[in-house]
C-alpha cells in the first residue's frame, strides 16, 4: 500500500509525541488500532501484540528496544501489500526507508517536529505525518522524495534549505456507517495552528465564547472560576491558543490558572504562549515572563527547553528571538553557566542570537573567570556571523588580560582591526592594565610602549590610562617612574583626580618618603580635591611604618575635624602600630573606641591584639581574646592560630602548640606552611629532631610539600645538634627538588657549617653570600 523511496540513504529519526487519541474503553482502542494496521499493511517481524501497534501509531510513549544513550528504538517498516501481521519482514527492498522511533530520545538526537493528525469524515480517513528538522544547516542539497499512495498517485516534494519532509497517506474510502460505528465515540486530538505541537482534548470547532474572553480581559476571576467548575482549566487555555485569541489575554489566563489551580504547565504549552506573544511583537511581556521563568525554574534541562522552543512554531525568526531572550534571562539572573549552555544549544538548533544577549554573556563569563568559555563564545560568534562591536571585543580582551593571556589579547585587538572595528581608549586601557598587573620583569616597559602606540594612532589617553600606569609603576617600586607619568598627565591637559593622588601618596609612603607624601596631599587640597578616608589611611600607615605613631594619631584626630569618618582599616593600622610599640593599653583603648562608635572589629583587628599580647608573653590573655571573638560573631582564622602557635613554640611549649594544630582541623581550617614550619622550628629549638620530622611527614600527607623555609628550619636544627652530615643531606635534597636557596640558607651554611670547619658537598651550588644574584628570602 505504501512505498517510501528516498534519494538519500539517511534514516529519519522521529520524536514520539504524547497519545493522539483517547478512547473510553480498551475495546475501542484495540479495534481502531487493528484497522489502522490492516489499512497500512504494517509489519514488524512476528510481533502481533496490541502494545506494538500502539507504539507504531504513536498511541503510547513507551517502546521496546535498546536503552542506550539515545534511548530504545523500534524499527517500523511501512511496506506495500502486506495485510497480515505475520507477513515476510526480512527481504525489504533497499530503497525503502525506515522510521526509527526512539522511546526516550535526547532532544539533539531526533527531528524536532512530528505531527500526526487523524480526521474523520463521511468520505474517508486521512493520516498525515509532518517531519521538520530545524537543526540542519541552511545549506542542504536539493532532494526529491517520492511518495506512492494506495491508489497510485505520485507526489513529488522538493526540499529546499530547512529540509521539510512531508508524507501524505490517502486511504480508501470507507463507509460512513463503519466510521461512525467504530470511532465517533472516541475523542479526536486536533493538530495545532502551526502544525508542530502537542494535541489537546478539544474539539476542532470549539473556541472560547466572548463572555469568557471578557472575564479574562476584565480580570473577573471569581466569575471565571465559577464558570470553570465542571471544566478542565487546560481546556480553556488550549481553546485560547487554538482560536488565535489575543496572546496577552492567553498569558493572563495562563498566569492566573497556574496560581489558582496550582497547575504545572508543560514546557511545550509555555513556549507556545511565548511564541504567540513574539508573533504579536509583545517583547517586553516575553522578557518579563522569561526573567521569572529562569529565576524560579524547575529542574528543566536546557535541551528540553530548546526542544520546546523548536516545537512552539514554524517561524525561525520568532524561535531565534525566544532563544536570544532566554540566554539574556539566564545572564541577568546570574546563571551564566546555564546561559553558556543555552548559547551552545542555540547553535545546535541554528537559532540566530544577537549582541543583546551575547555581550552580557561574555561579560558574565569573564566575571566568573570562565576564560575557556569566553574564548569559545568569541569564536562561535564569529563562526555564526554575529557582528561583534567594540564592546564585544573589549570584553574578550578584558577576560584574556585577567588571566594573563596578554599575547592572545593582542591578537584579538588585531582581529578587531581586520573586521573593521577600531580599538578605543577602553581597549588600550584594558591591555595596559593587564601588563601592569602581570608581575613580570619589563612589564612597565611594555605598558609604556602601548601608551605610545595609542597616542600614535590618534587615540587620546584619559585619566584612567594615566592612573593605571601610575599604579603600575608604584607597585613596581618605581616611584620616580610614577611621578614622570604624573607630570606627563598634567602636560596633556588632564586634571589628576583623587585616585591619582591616593595612588602616588601610597607609593611614596611605601618607599618611606612620607614627607613628600604629605606635600603631595597639600598639593591635592590646593587643587580643590578633598582627601578621603583612603588618603588618610595611607598616610597613617606611612607614619606607623616610619615609627612615628604620634604623627599618625594627630592625623587620626584631624579626620573628624575634616568630616572624614575613620573605618575599620584606620583603627586596625593604629592598633597594630600600638601593639608593635608595646603600648597594649592604648591599643585596647582604641579597640573599645572603635566598638563604641559602631564600627565592628574584624578578624584582623583581633589578630593584631593577639599578636601584641603574645609579644609581651601573655599567651593566656591572647587565648582568652580568641575565645571572646565568638561572642562578636568572629571566627579565628589560620593567621590567629599561627600567631598563638609561634608564641608557644618560642616559649618552649611546642606540645601545647600541636594541640592547637589539632584544634584547627576540628574547626575545619587548613593549616598553612607557616603553621607547620613554626611547629618544626619549635621542636628543633628543643632538640627534638624526630618530632620535627614527624610534623614534616604530617604536612606532606596533607598535600603540602616542604618549601625553602622548611628546609632552612630543619638544616639549622640538625646543625645545632651537631649532625652536619644529615644537614648536608637535607641541603642536597632541597636542591634536587628544584628549590632555590635564599639568603637565610646561605647564612646557615656559612655560620653553622663552614665556620665550624665543615664544607658542604654541594659544589656548583654554593655562592658568595654577598653576591647580588642571591635571592633574598
Amino acid at each position: 500500500m505504501l512505498k517510501l523511496m528516498s534519494s538519500t540513504s539517511r534514516q529519519i529519526q522521529t520524536h514520539l509525541t504524547p497519545p493522539c487519541l483517547r478512547f473510553t474503553t480498551e475495546s475501542q482502542s484495540s479495534a481502531f488500532l487493528k484497522l489502522l494496521c490492516s489499512l497500512t499493511g504494517l509489519t514488524h517481524g512476528n510481533h502481533k501484540s496490541l502494545s506494538f501497534y500502539r507504539r507504531a501509531f504513536f498511541c503510547s510513549c513507551s517502546s521496546s528496544g535498546d536503552g542506550g544513550d539515545g534511548g530504545g528504538f523500534v524499527e517500523v517498516e511501512v511496506r506495500s501489500g502486506a495485510s497480515e501481521i505475520g507477513a515476510e519482514g526480512g527481504a525489504a527492498d533497499a530503497s525503502y526507508s525506515s522510521a526509527i522511533v526512539p522511546s526516550n530520545p535526547k532532544p539533539e538526537d531526533y527531528l524536532t517536529g512530528l505531527i500526526v493528525q487523524f480526521s474523520f469524515s463521511t468520505w474517508g480517513l486521512k493520516w498525515a505525518f509532518s517531519f521538520v528538522d530545524d537543526r540542519v544547516s541552511d545549506r542542504v542539497d536539493r532532494s526529491k522524495l517520492y511518495f506512492l499512495n494506495c491508489i497510485g498517485v505520485i507526489e513529488t516534494v522538493l526540499v529546499y534549505k530547512r529540509l521539510k519532509l512531508a508524507l501524505l497517506l490517502v486511504k480508501k474510502e470507507m463507509e460512513t456507517s463503519k466510521i461512525q460505528g467504530r470511532f465517533l465515540q472516541g475523542t479526536v486530538f486536533p493538530i495545532n495552528k502551526q502544525g508542530k505541537r502537542q494535541f489537546s482534548a478539544l474539539s476542532l470547532d470549539e473556541s472560547p465564547t466572548p463572555t469568557i474572553t471578557n472575564m479574562i480581559s476584565n480580570q473577573h476571576w471569581s466569575k471565571l472560576k465559577a464558570h470553570l467548575q465542571n471544566t478542565d482549566p487546560n481546556t480553556l487555555l488550549l481553546q485560547l491558543l487554538n482560536s488565535g485569541a489575543d496572546p496577552e489575554l492567553t498569558l493572563r489566563y495562563f498566569t492566573w490558572s497556574q496560581k489558582e489551580f496550582k497547575l504545572s504547565h508543560s514546557l511545550e504549552l509555555t513556549f507556545r504562549i511565548l511564541n504567540s506573544l513574539a508573533l504579536a511583537k509583545k517583547y517586553s511581556k516575553i522578557r518579563s515572563f522569561l526573567h521569572k521563568f529562569v529565576k524560579y525554574e524547575k529542574d528543566y534541562s536546557v535541551s528540553a527547553i530548546f526542544h520546546a522552543i523548536s516545537m512552539s512554531g514554524d517561524s525561525f525568526c520568532v524561535n531565534s528571538i525566544l532563544a536570544d531572550m532566554l540566554v539574556l534571562a539566564y545572564v541577568q539572573n546570574l546563571k551564566n553557566l546555564r546561559g553558556f549552555e543555552a548559547f551552545k544549544r542555540a547553535g545546535d538548533y541554528g537559532f540566530k542570537l544577537s549582541l543583546i544577549s551575547c555581550n552580557p554573556l561574555l561579560s558574565g563569563l569573564v566575571k566568573e573567570t570562565e576564560n575557556g568559555d569566553v574564548e569559545f563564545v568569541y569564536r562561535e560568534m564569529i563562526k555564526r556571523k554575529i557582528e561583534l562591536n567594540v564592546i564585544s571585543f573589549n570584553i574578550v580582551v578584558n577576560g584574556l588580560c585577567k588571566v594573563g593571556k596578554l599575547n592572545r589579547a593582542g591578537n584579538v585587538i588585531e582581529d578587531m582591526k581586520v573586521r573593521g572595528v577600531l580599538p578605543n581608549v577602553i581597549t588600550y586601557n584594558t591591555l595596559i592594565d593587564g601588563y601592569c598587573k602581570m608581575g613580570r620583569i619589563g612589564k612597565m616597559y611594555k605598558a609604556d610602549a602601548i601608551l605610545k602606540e595609542m597616542i600614535a594612532k590618534g587615540i587620546c589617553p584619559n585619566e584612567v590610562t594615566y592612573n593605571i600606569l601610575i599604579d603600575g609603576f608604584c607597585k613596581d617600586e618605581n616611584v620616580s617612574g610614577a611621578m614622570r607619568v604624573f607630570g606627563e598627565m598634567q602636560r596633556q591637559g588632564l586634571r589628576p583626580n583623587v585616585v591619582t593622588y591616593n595612588t602616588l601618596i601610597n607609593g611614596l609612603c611605601s618607599d618611606g618618603k612620607v614627607d613628600e607624601a604629605v606635600v603631595l596631599r597639600d598639593q591635592m587640597v590646593s587643587s580643590d580635591l578633598e582627601p578621603n578616608v583612603v588618603t588618610h589611611n595611607v598616610l597613617i600607615k606611612g607614619f606607623c611604618k616610619n615609627k612615628t605613631v604620634n604623627e599618625a594619631i594627630n592625623l587620626f584626630n584631624d579626620m573628624e575635624k575634616q568630616g572624614v569618618d575613620p573605618n575599620a582599616m584606620t583603627y586596625n593600622t593604629l592598633i597594630d602600630a600600638y601593639c608593635e610599640d608595646g603600648r597594649m593599653e592604648d591599643a585596647f583603648a582604641l579597640y573599645n573606641m572603635m566598638i563604641d562608635r559602631g564600627i565592628s572589629p574584624v578578624v584582623s583587628t583581633c589578630n593584631c591584639l593577639i599578636a601584641g599580647l603574645c609579644r609581651k608573653g601573655d599567651v593566656k590573655a591572647a587565648r582568652n581574646l580568641m575565645n571572646e571573638m565568638v561572642s562578636k560573631t568572629l571566627s579565628a582564622d589560620v593567621v590567629t592560630f599561627n600567631i598563638l602557635i609561634d608564641s608557644l613554640c618560642k616559649k618552649g611549649e611546642t606540645r601545647k602548640a600541636v594541640k592547637l594544630l589539632d584544634e584547627m582541623f576540628e574547626k575545619g581550617l587548613n593549616p598553612s606552611h607557616v603553621t607547620y614550619n613554626n611547629l618544626m622550628d619549635g621542636y628543633c629549638r628543643e632538640g627534638n629532631l624526630r618530632a620535627a620530622l614527624i610534623v614534616r611527614t604530617r604536612m606532606e600527607r596533607k598535600g603540602k610539600q616542604a618549601n625553602v623555609v622548611t628546609y632552612n628550619v630543619l638544616i639549622k636544627g640538625f646543625c645545632l645538634k651537631g649532625k652536619l652530615e644529615d644537614a648536608n643531606g637535607l641541603l642536597n635534597e632541597m636542591l634536587e627538588r628544584g628549590l632555590v636557596p635564599n639568603r637565610t640558607t646561605y647564612e646557615i651554611i656559612k655560620e653553622e657549617m663552614m665556620e665550624k670547619g665543615f664544607v658542604p658537598d654541594i659544589e656548583g651550588h654554593v655562592y658568595n653570600v654577598s653576591d647580588t644574584t642571591v635571592k633574598r628570602g
